[in-house]
């Protein structure tokens, strides 16, 4: 995506909660445009199927010791259990950019599972949560709830609704 002209605001907190495809790379100095702030999160997935789901947080102030968490995701009187979501932040590593050269470059690499982490002022990082849909899940959907636990900062809850079809 194009850099922002002017980035998200903060509206408090301490960061901005915001989002994009999967398949970007978000970076320690990459700053959020406000047309990509979220409040929620929303996926579908068939049963049996492992799904992502991922937001990014930018701190505007030093967060420290950062925690997400998620609830059970619930429809009606059905329930899927929490650990049905796996939570991870997306490290950065670094990468050589070409097989014969000695340059590296600082990037997005692998997922840790390693919370909290730490998030200082300026920063990105990504969190990317898998949803692994049970096989005898019913067709529905359901919500949990992700919370983003600062030490410095005010605590956020987030809805991620899960749509689960009927089939395997």
């Amino acid at each position: 995506p194009d850099v922002p002209r002017a980035p998200a605001r903060d509206d408090g907190r301490g960061y901005v909660v915001y989002t994009r495809s999967y398949l970007d790379l978000i970076f320690p100095d990459t700053v959020p445009a406000e047309r990509e702030v979220c409040s929620g999160l929303r996926i579908s997935a068939a049963r049996g199927e492992f799904e992502p789901a991922v937001f990014s947080i930018y701190a505007t102030r030093d967060l420290g010791p950062l925690r997400v968490t998620a609830s059970d995701l619930v429809d009606g009187t059905r329930r899927i259990d929490r650990s049905a979501v796996s939570i991870a932040t997306v490290a950065c590593r670094n990468l050589r950019t070409s097989f014969r050269g000695n340059t590296y470059m600082h990037a997005p690499a692998m997922l840790d599972p390693t919370l909290p982490v730490s998030l200082p002022a300026g920063a990105s990082r990504q969190v990317w949560l898998t949803v692994h849909v049970p096989t005898d899940a019913a067709e529905g959907t359901y919500v949990t709830t992700i919370t983003i636990e600062p030490a410095e900062g005010q605590v956020t809850k987030m809805e991620l609704i899960v749509r689960v079809y009927p089939f395997v």
